[in-house]
């Protein structure tokens, strides 16, 4: 999903040098119908967008399957979590991210 999203990143913007970026976030909501005012909460999860290389420090850069990309998740998240690891609570309907 994240490389045919940087394709089409590419594809539209091709002068730009962007790097996907995976975006933890403990709430997230959406605007539902896009013009309306009604607006759907989404929970906790991980937005997929881009951000132009010089955005991002060298060393947060990974590769893998030949996209390069960087992961954001802000430190007091991360300090709740012992193990670090980003996983699928199935138990839940519909299924949720959760970082252990």
């Amino acid at each position: 999903m994240a490389i045919a999203f940087m394709n089409k990143v590419d594809d539209m913007r091709p002068k730009h040098d962007f790097i996907v970026v995976f975006d933890w976030a403990d709430s997230r909501r959406v605007r539902y119908p896009r013009d309306s005012n009604n607006w759907q909460e989404l929970g906790a999860g991980i937005d997929l967008g881009v951000c132009e290389r010089g955005h991002i420090p060298f060393n947060a850069v990974m590769s893998a399957e030949g996209l390069e990309f960087a992961v954001k998740i802000d430190e007091r998240i991360l300090a709740r979590s012992a193990e670090r690891i980003i996983d699928v609570d199935r138990s839940t309907s519909p299924p949720q991210l959760v970082i252990r």
